[in-house]
C-alpha cells in the first residue's frame, strides 16, 4: 500500500511539475524567441496552421520521453523505484494528457461572435463549423459524426 502511495504522489507532483515546465516552456522559449530558435519556429507552425499537430513532431514528444525518463531514474535512484517510476511515466501522461486536451482545444474552440470567442479575433484555432465536416474531423483526430 505504501508503493502505490508514492507512486501516486509522485505521479501527482509530475502533473504540476509537467504544468510549470509547459508554462516556462510556452512563455520564455517558444514566444519571447519570436521565432529566433528551433522550439520558437515549431511552435509559431502549430498557430498558424490548423493541421499542425504535435504528435507530427517526433522532437517533441521523444524529448518530453527522455526527460521523463531522466526524472524518473533519478528520483528512483535518490528517493526509492516507486517515486522513480511515479514521477517518470507521471510526467509523460501529465504532456500526454495535456496534448490531448490542447488539441481538443484547438479544434473546438469558439468562433467569432461568441462571449469565449470575441477575446481574439485573429485566432486561427479552428472553429466547430469546421470540424463538423468528415475532413476536418479526420484532420482534427476525431471520429464522431457531427448531425
Amino acid at each position: 500500500m505504501r508503493t502505490l502511495l508514492t507512486v501516486v504522489a509522485s505521479a501527482a507532483v509530475a502533473f504540476v511539475l509537467w504544468s510549470f515546465m509547459e508554462y516556462v516552456l510556452h512563455r520564455f522559449a517558444f514566444h519571447e524567441q519570436r521565432g529566433k530558435n528551433y522550439g520558437s519556429r515549431e511552435h509559431l507552425r502549430h498557430h498558424a496552421s490548423r493541421e499542425y499537430r504535435l504528435w507530427k513532431n517526433p522532437e517533441a514528444w521523444v524529448g518530453v520521453v527522455l526527460v521523463g525518463a531522466g526524472l524518473g531514474v533519478g528520483a528512483g535512484w535518490l528517493v526509492n523505484p516507486a517515486a522513480g517510476w511515479g514521477l517518470g511515466a507521471g510526467y509523460v501522461v501529465a504532456y500526454f494528457t495535456y496534448e490531448a486536451i490542447h488539441g481538443i482545444a484547438h479544434c473546438f474552440a469558439p468562433g467569432p461572435g461568441t462571449a469565449a470567442g470575441t477575446a481574439s479575433t485573429t485566432s486561427t484555432t479552428t472553429s466547430p463549423s469546421r470540424c463538423g465536416t468528415r475532413a476536418s474531423r479526420r484532420r482534427c483526430g476525431t471520429r464522431s459524426s457531427a448531425r
